[in-house]
């Protein structure tokens, strides 16, 4: 019998498993034991922390993806979607601007992650850039590996908005690694840490 999901406090399982891929395809979402300890922690340590740093609302576009979902959305074939281990986010709808994902970028740098990632890829039929942000977490141990402007299928990109966006790949520093009860009792003093910055910048 699995032991009940963890929910945090902004984010749900629920939102890991909806996939509208899936809903079409009839395809059945049913994570094991280790793939759910891996969305808690993805929610604990990077998901619900963002949400507090960021003060607005964020949603999941894609979660939990088993092996038939991740090769009907051209995921890479061992992609942290289907370990559970990763979740692509953006603003909420209405919040879609560049600089809200520019925040949202900038804040997770703070959190202890695997991998940060700003996407892009070129949306042919309505002529428009789409984006979103891909984070992770691995409990054995996280590279903080950040990459700005990955583009996605770059030869449907117009070059003209292909220089708009230069690729840069970098690892941060190292985080010490804190159990989630650290993690939460440190989240005031990093919060009125962002409010202070973001007060002296305007």
């Amino acid at each position: 019998m699995k032991k009940p999901f963890k929910n945090g406090k902004y984010f749900k399982l629920q939102e890991f498993l909806y996939s509208a891929t899936a809903t079409r395809l009839n395809i059945k979402l049913e994570p094991n034991e280790e793939q759910l300890e891996n969305m808690e922690n993805l929610i604990y340590f990077c998901l619900d922390p963002l949400r507090v740093y960021y003060g607005k609302a964020i949603v999941i576009t894609s979660g939990f993806r088993n092996e038939k979902l991740n090769k009907a959305v051209g995921g890479s074939p061992n992609s942290q979607h289907m370990k559970g281990q990763a979740a692509d986010i953006a603003p909420s709808p209405g919040n879609r601007v560049e600089g809200n994902y520019q925040i949202l970028f900038k804040l997770a740098q703070k959190l202890d992650f695997d991998q940060l990632i700003l996407e892009r890829k070129w949306n042919s039929a309505n002529g428009y850039v789409s984006t979103w942000i891909h984070i992770s977490y691995n409990k054995n141990g996280n590279r903080r590996q950040v990459i700005e402007n990955m583009i996605v299928n770059p030869k449907q990109f117009p070059q003209d908005k292909l220089k708009l966006y230069p690729k840069k790949s970098y690892v941060l520093p190292k985080l010490q690694h804190k159990t989630r009860e650290e993690e939460i009792k440190n989240e005031e003093e990093t919060i009125t840490e962002i409010r202070r910055n973001n007060k002296d910048s305007k």
